[in-house]
């Protein structure tokens, strides 16, 4: 998966997920992440209405950060990662979507994904 600002490969930091089907745009490196938000996403964000982090509008796009969760049982032991979306997890409304990744409003309504930060099987 690569970032959306610098198109650098994403190593496990952010993934923007549409709400409307949860199919994964593009990634979000942490350099861009500072750069863009500075410290706001990682400032324990929790409002489990899914609004808008810097509004009231409806979350269009999800921005998961990615967790491994590690499940250590008495006859297995097992490993789950990715990038899931949770009531906590901060997400955009399409006009702050728009801002910040300079994605149009039909863009997170649309089947298509973005195809020039296409999402590896990886």
């Amino acid at each position: 998966m690569y970032c959306i600002h610098c198109r650098a490969p994403v190593r496990y930091n952010r993934a923007l997920v549409r709400e409307h089907d949860g199919r994964t745009l593009a990634g979000l490196c942490s350099e861009c992440e500072r750069e863009q938000f500075g410290r706001v996403l990682r400032g324990g964000y929790a409002d489990p209405s899914g609004a808008c982090l810097f509004c009231s509008r409806p979350g269009a796009l999800a921005l998961p950060v990615h967790r491994i969760d590690l499940d250590d049982g008495p006859d297995d032991h097992s490993e789950t990662r990715g990038y899931p979306v949770e009531a906590t997890t901060p997400r955009l409304c399409d006009g702050h979507a728009g801002e910040a990744f300079g994605l149009k409003a039909e863009r997170l309504r649309s089947e298509a994904t973005l195809a020039t930060y296409a999402v590896d099987d990886d």
